[in-house]
């Protein structure tokens, strides 16, 4: 397997790989795929089998998550260094949000097969990327609990009277949130 030079560069210049050594950013370089999106191209859809995730380079996506009624809503842009997809390396559920490129986007692909391989060799390399990710889905799940907490909070109008978010807002968000940490369907149900 080659070196694709141009995503081990990519891999220097993201945060999430910062504690990675040289070896380790070579390493990841053969197993990326890179691959660019113009803006509208989905990078992936909600309910798809979840196969990978992205590292993206350059550009920006939106998040778009589908409300009970069908209507799809944006709830969420992700940039430059960001990682979208990674639950789908953790868990063997659906995609829980679409990704759509809103510029054009520059992304690296890590696929579950590299992943898994990656995971089997028990490397501390493997242990430290495997780390990252976690962290890197733990810092959205703590950003959907604060958009939530945000959106449940009472607002305000100049005429004195309080005023609710939407429901459908909050069932967006909710939904992303249950996805990135999920609840089985039994509690639920009894909520």
């Amino acid at each position: 397997m080659s070196v694709n030079r141009r995503a081990a560069l990519l891999v220097r210049e993201m945060p999430l790989f910062a504690e990675l050594t040289p070896k380790e950013v070579v390493l990841l370089g053969m197993v990326l795929k890179e691959r660019d999106y113009q803006p509208g191209e989905w990078l992936c859809r909600e309910g798809e089998p979840g196969d990978g995730c992205f590292f993206i380079g350059d550009g920006e996506v939106e998040i778009i998550k589908r409300a009970a009624n069908q209507a799809q809503a944006v709830i969420g842009r992700a940039g430059k260094h960001a990682t979208v997809g990674q639950i789908s390396l953790i868990d063997d559920g659906p995609r829980s949000a679409s990704v759509r490129a809103k510029t054009r986007v520059e992304v690296l692909r890590l696929d579950r097969g590299d992943f898994e391989a990656l995971q089997a060799s028990g490397s501390q390399f493997a242990y430290r990327f495997q780390l990252a990710i976690a962290r890197s889905a733990t810092a959205q799940l703590r950003e959907a609990n604060q958009t939530l907490m945000g959106l449940m909070q009472h607002r305000e109008t100049p005429s004195g009277s309080m005023q609710r978010v939407t429901l459908q807002k909050v069932q967006a968000v909710l939904a992303h949130t249950r996805d990135l940490h999920p609840v089985s369907p039994k509690a639920e149900g009894e909520a």
